[in-house]
């Protein structure tokens, strides 16, 4: 909505910021109106823009902080992956019932948000759940796990950590 020239200097200044950076994450104010189509675009770029900065966030922090049940996640992983990427995607997926582990993923690799900066080829990857591990079936977390690095290069450096985290209740929370 922005227009070719605002596009233009988003896409320049993307370019100059990726000479200092190992991965950038963008999020295309458009996106955040064609989600809140009734939203003032305040609240459409503001508040939506703001929410999704939150959630990477608190998906990267907790993969760093949050201690790892089954294989851990730590600064040196999330450095490792990021390093060199160029442009960079996350996903927060956060989904309850039966099949919480699979929609979960499902919604973190399909943010519509980032429509056209998907995983697909990705070759570098974080998988982070967090839920109460005593209620998930180790057969859910792969065959999320697998959904997600299907879409993924053939050849993803892939690394996942699983956080117990009895406030999510019967919630599961996949970060991606």
């Amino acid at each position: 909505f922005e227009g070719a020239f605002k596009a233009r200097l988003a896409q320049e200044g993307w370019e100059k910021l990726r000479q200092y950076t190992d991965a950038i994450i963008t999020l295309p104010n458009d996106r955040c109106l064609s989600q809140n189509g009734k939203a003032s675009i305040a609240e459409a770029t503001g508040a939506m823009g703001k929410d999704v900065l939150m959630q990477a966030v608190q998906a990267i922090t907790d993969m760093v902080n949050l201690p790892g049940e089954y294989g851990g996640l730590d600064f040196n992983d999330v450095s490792t992956t990021m390093k060199n990427m160029g442009k960079a995607v996350i996903g927060v997926g956060r989904a309850s019932g039966a099949n919480r582990v699979i929609e979960a993923a499902q919604r973190a690799i399909d943010n519509p948000l980032m429509d056209d900066s998907r995983i697909d080829g990705a070759q570098g990857l974080l998988l982070h759940m967090r839920g109460n591990v005593h209620d998930i079936a180790l057969e859910h977390f792969e065959k999320a796990s697998d959904m997600i690095a299907a879409q993924c290069h053939t050849e993803v450096k892939y690394k996942f950590g699983i956080s117990h985290d009895e406030s999510l209740g019967e919630d599961v929370v996949v970060s991606v």
